[in-house]
C-alpha cells in the first residue's frame, strides 16, 4: 500500500512539473512568435555597434542572433542615428573577422526563414526595431 501511496505521488509531482515545462515552453515559443511578428523589412547602410554575448554555430539547429547596428542610410525612410537588432542567420558561415565594430554594412531584410530559429536575450532587444537579414555585405 505504502509502495502505491509513493507511486502516485510520484507521478502527480511529474504531471505537476511537466505542466510547468509546457507553460514554460508555451511561453518562450510565445515570444519567439511575437518578436518574428515584429520584424519588419527595409534595406540599411547601417554602423555595426555590437553582437550578442555569445552564440553557437549552426548545426544541428540553425540560429539567427541578433547583432546591433546603428543606421546611416535606409531605403524606407528609417531615421538616421537609430539603433535598430538585425537577426543574421548562422553568423559563423559569414567568416571569422567579418563583424568589425565601427565598419559599415549594407544589409537587406525580410522575412524570417522558417527553418531558422530566433535566439535572443527579452532583455537585450527590448524597445529597439528588429530586423531578419537576409545579405549583408561589409564595406571596409
Amino acid at each position: 500500500m505504502k509502495l502505491i501511496k509513493i507511486i502516485v505521488v510520484f507521478l502527480m509531482f511529474n504531471i505537476s512539473c511537466t505542466n510547468k515545462n509546457l507553460d514554460k515552453e508555451r511561453s518562450v515559443k510565445s515570444s519567439f512568435r511575437e518578436q518574428e511578428k515584429s520584424i519588419k523589412r527595409d534595406n540599411f547602410l547601417a554602423r555595426f555597434i555590437g553582437e550578442p554575448a555569445s552564440f553557437v554555430d549552426c548545426g544541428v539547429i540553425a540560429g539567427a542572433y541578433p547583432f546591433k547596428f546603428q543606421v546611416a542610410e535606409s531605403e524606407l525612410g528609417q531615421s538616421l542615428d537609430k539603433t535598430i537588432i538585425i537577426f543574421i542567420p548562422c553568423p559563423e558561415l559569414l567568416g571569422k573577422g567579418f563583424f568589425k565594430t565601427g565598419s559599415f554594412y549594407h544589409i537587406e531584410t525580410g522575412d524570417k526563414d522558417p527553418d531558422i530559429t530566433l535566439f535572443f536575450n527579452q532583455n537585450e532587444i527590448k524597445g529597439i526595431r528588429s530586423y531578419y537579414s537576409k545579405k549583408i555585405t561589409r564595406f571596409n
